[in-house]
């Protein structure tokens, strides 16, 4: 017999705080405590507490004081699964690939919204890194995943990932929509993008967009590497093994034979880091 009141178990705590974790999921950007208390229904004091809470378990995190968006914890869940499980069945031995090739830290991102969220990270094991942990998100305009996804969605839905101001994180990052259209151009020639010191200062970043059967970006892949150990020769092998895996990964995952929709890396531009616009 079905119980009468199927209400009659809940936990209001853990009823505000999951529903608090669904905003944050569904946001695609950081909200202020006073936001999800209005979009949950409890008060700013419940909301703050819920979300410190969050916080301390990795189910949400502060990104800015007094902003807050999905944690690592919460991305893993869905991650398990959740919609990118696919992807992720046919990425992780390329992932594994081009991290036991060149021994640096390879990512795997998928666009969240204005956001990208990383669904896998493969750290290299040498001692110098910077820091990302799967379910992490970064903008689109400052990441070469991001621009890689970018520089292939139809051009009238571009300001749909992107925030009214792009922000700068370092003093080559590109501020100016001239300056980023010009390097997704590049990025549409060429097959692949570079995140050249544009996110973090002593980081140059090579990825290249994976395509669903339609022909539409869904992801990206890349490889970061510390400036101290960036050579010409990985300036060479990198972006051209992105392109192979993100080929691969868009062959598998095509649900009919179609033209593949990567483009070809031309010898002018391999190993090229760009001057970029700053204006």
């Amino acid at each position: 017999m079905a119980d009468a009141d199927p209400h009659r178990y809940g936990v209001k705590p853990v009823i505000a705080a999951l529903r608090i974790l669904e905003a944050l999921a569904r946001a695609g950007g950081p909200l202020a405590a006073a936001e999800l208390a209005a979009m949950t229904g409890t008060s700013r004091t419940t909301a703050f507490r819920h979300l410190k809470t969050l916080v301390l378990l990795g189910f949400a995190e502060m990104i800015r004081p007094g902003l807050y968006e999905i944690g690592p914890a919460a991305a893993a869940l869905g991650r398990d699964a959740g919609p990118d499980r696919p992807l992720l069945a046919i990425a992780e031995r390329h992932v594994d690939a081009l991290g036991a090739r060149f021994g640096e830290t390879v990512n795997l991102a998928v666009p969240n919204g204005k956001r990208l969220r990383y669904i896998r990270i493969k750290e290299t094991a040498k001692p110098l890194r910077f820091r990302s942990e799967e379910g992490d998100s970064e903008c689109f305009h400052c990441t070469a995943v991001g621009k890689a996804i970018l520089a292939f969605v139809p051009r009238e839905r571009v300001p749909d990932y992107l925030n009214a101001e792009l922000q700068r994180f370092t003093a080559h990052t590109l501020v100016t929509r001239r300056a980023l259209d010009i390097a997704l151009a590049e990025t549409r020639r060429f097959g692949y993008a570079i995140d050249d010191e544009e996110n973090e200062i002593g980081c140059v970043c090579y990825a290249a967009p994976i395509f669903a059967g339609d022909g539409q970006p869904v992801a990206a892949i890349s490889v970061s590497v510390p400036t101290a150990r960036l050579t010409d020769r990985l300036g060479l092998d990198i972006p051209q093994a992105v392109v192979e895996a993100a080929r691969a990964i868009t062959q598998r995952m095509a649900r009919s034979e179609t033209d593949d929709p990567g483009a070809e890396i031309e010898p002018s531009r391999r190993g090229a880091r760009r001057q970029n616009a700053t204006a």
